[in-house]
């Protein structure tokens, strides 16, 4: 008898020990996970929440951009304005191509010079005549009073035209000494202001266009013929 109750008490505790404790209302203890150590660090891979010395800094002061309002000095000088001209003066007219050439003075003129000469102190005057042939060459004759005594002279010379109707002429007196003038054109070519330009002396004067060359392309009009009438008797 007692041999068996042994056997029951036997099974009953291999029963629990299959089933678990929880069958028969008795809680196990809880069991706690060992503790996990952290993964190793691989130094080969790069750990992203670890901060990368060469990637730039968002936060890191920017040079200044530079300002597009600032001014800029200019690429290219302008020439400097004019004064204006003082109160009761008109200004100064700026002449372009005025369309002057040797061929302007293909015509006689009436001149008149006079001024003083420093360089052998005497005073000078001189009026004539001379003729271009719109090519470049003159040729004239007039009356000369040097300190009085009067001569008369004949003189030839050469002459240019610029297109501003400003020129130059050089004039021959028969071996003596050449005599440059400077001359502008006004009025059509029908006047000229003339200086004399030679060192040590101030001459000036004007020259007048009295008539103009004949051209050969217009030939002089033929003289109408006289006609005789005879006298009525009475």
């Amino acid at each position: 008898m007692t041999s068996r109750r042994s056997q029951m008490w036997a099974a009953m505790v291999a029963l629990m020990c299959v089933v678990g404790p929880d069958v028969f209302g008795q809680s196990a203890p809880p069991q706690t996970a060992p503790p996990q150590s952290p993964p190793a660090q691989n130094p080969a891979v790069p750990n992203p929440s670890a901060p990368n010395p060469s990637a730039p800094n968002p936060s890191a002061q920017n040079p200044p951009a530079p300002n597009p309002s600032a001014q800029n000095p200019p690429s290219q000088t302008t020439a400097p304005r004019p004064a204006p001209p003082p109160r009761g003066m008109a200004p100064p007219v700026v002449l372009d191509d005025a369309g002057c050439s040797n061929a302007t003075l293909n015509a006689a003129y009436g001149f008149t010079l006079s001024g003083q000469n420093y360089v052998n102190n005497m005073p000078w005057a001189f009026i004539g005549q001379f003729a271009g042939d719109g090519a470049g060459a003159l040729k004239g004759t007039g009356t000369q009073s040097i300190k009085g005594s009067i001569t008369r002279a004949r003189f030839t010379g050469t002459y240019e035209v610029r297109p501003d109707c400003l020129g130059t002429a050089t004039l021959n007196f028969g071996g003596g000494p050449a005599a440059v003038i400077d001359f502008v054109v006004v009025d059509d070519g029908r006047e000229m202001h003339v200086i004399v330009a030679d060192q040590g002396v101030i001459e000036f004067g004007t020259a007048k266009r009295v008539r103009s060359a004949p051209s050969a392309s217009k030939p002089a009009p033929a003289k109408p013929a006289l006609s005789r009438t005879t006298p009525r008797s009475r």
